[in-house]
């Protein structure tokens, strides 16, 4: 492990117990010095790196607003064409509207600090909204969405409407009602309303959202961070991991645990939100990556950009879905699996294991030279994760 550098230490000992550009500039997590103020200098500004990290996500949300309004029309377009000739076109339209909306949401997912944490279960509560088909299928007969939680709500809703016509066996005691086509396109219709009021609320709260002066420094930079460990606990932990890959030897691969189970763009997400984590790297050359440079750190930064990318390339590079490779996986693939590393190539189960082991790549040195090099702490529940 490479030691913390000489000017960071210097840096350091200079700030102990000082506050930073908000006033308080203690972490999130405890700590006390403000590393992120007292690196400012000619080339690096820590109030302008987190301008630069809120303006990334800001845009984010922009993009999510503008793929949600697509969704919306689009969605209202295959409502009003069921039983006619123009069916299936239509609700072709709208399922790539919700793919468009679905992958814009994922990049938004990895950047839960400020107004979004607050808001980000009222359009995706994955994995609170897994096995929640039955709860949808009883607001569908019920035509009562006014109570509904929003665990059965917001994206999961809309994909279960466009790509499942009838409730699944495990429903099967569902009123009829719920293989409606017009009670479920409604049933659509009211997540996708429901979720474009709590837009219009959070882009609000977004125009007034300043991190960089509350609270600023050092606790603004350690909670935007915290965020950025989305991509270890959930991305690499939970959606590959965890739930679909083996861990022993007498494990197996588990397709019926997939984040996406409908419109099966499992692979894409995971994209999504790398190249979101990307985004807050770099940040129009005044992100974390910037952070890392002030710090004597450049080569670190090279490196985790460059896995990411590689990580990014490894999802995007995949011809079959990830419900077709974990299906066709057999008992034979296990150990391949559980030894796989960035490296290996082969089969597109090998693939699959290999992208858990590149994202590996970045995120052992999220925990480790990332946080140990700008001072930051790492989240409690990723310090408890095995890896």
């Amino acid at each position: 492990m490479k030691k913390i550098t000489g000017a960071l230490l210097a840096s350091s000992a200079l700030v102990t117990g000082l506050t930073g550009c908000g006033g308080d500039s203690s972490s999130s997590s405890g700590g006390s010095a403000d590393t992120c103020t007292q690196l400012n200098s000619d080339q690096f500004n820590c109030s302008e790196m987190i301008d630069a990290l809120a303006q990334v996500q800001s845009d984010a949300v922009s993009a999510f607003s503008t793929s949600l309004s697509t969704l919306k029309q689009d969605t209202d377009r295959y409502c009003s064409n069921i039983g006619t000739a123009q069916e299936a076109a239509a609700r072709a339209d709208a399922r790539d509207s919700w793919v468009a909306a679905m992958l814009d949401w994922q990049t938004v997912e990895v950047m839960q600090f400020g107004p979004v944490a607050d808001a980000r279960n009222d359009f995706y509560s994955w994995p609170l909204s897994v096995n929640k088909t039955c709860n949808m299928d009883g607001i569908i007969a019920s035509g009562n969405t006014d109570s509904a939680t929003p665990q059965v709500l917001g994206l999961p809703a809309v994909e279960y409407v466009l790509y499942q016509d009838v409730p699944l066996d495990s429903c099967s005691s569902s009123p009829a009602a719920a293989s409606d086509a017009e009670d479920r396109c409604e049933f659509a219709q009211a997540a996708i309303t429901k979720m474009t009021t709590a837009l219009d609320t959070l882009e609000s709260n977004l125009e007034n959202y300043a991190p960089s002066s509350n609270p600023g420094g050092q606790r603004a930079a350690q909670d935007i961070f915290d965020a950025v460990f989305y991509v270890y606990n959930e991305t690499k932990g939970e959606k590959l991991q965890k739930t679909l890959l083996p861990q022993t030897a007498n494990d197996s691969f588990k397709p019926e645990n997939l984040e996406i189970p409908f419109a099966d763009i499992n692979a894409e997400v995971i994209a999504a939100n790398l190249k979101g984590t990307q985004s807050m790297m770099t940040a129009a050359d005044k992100g974390f990556a910037a952070y890392l440079e002030a710090a004597g750190e450049r080569d670190l930064a090279d490196d985790m950009l460059s896995a990411l990318q590689t990580a990014i390339t490894a999802a995007e590079g995949f011809d079959s879905s990830f419900r077709d490779i974990l299906t066709a996986a057999t008992s034979d693939d296990v150990d391949d699996c559980i030894n796989a590393t960035a490296e290996t190539t082969g089969s597109d189960v090998a693939e699959l294991c290999a992208l858990d082991s590149k994202i590996k790549l970045f995120t052992d040195d999220l925990k480790g030279q990332m946080a140990l090099n700008l001072g930051l702490t790492v989240p409690q529940d990723a310090e408890s994760d095995g890896d």
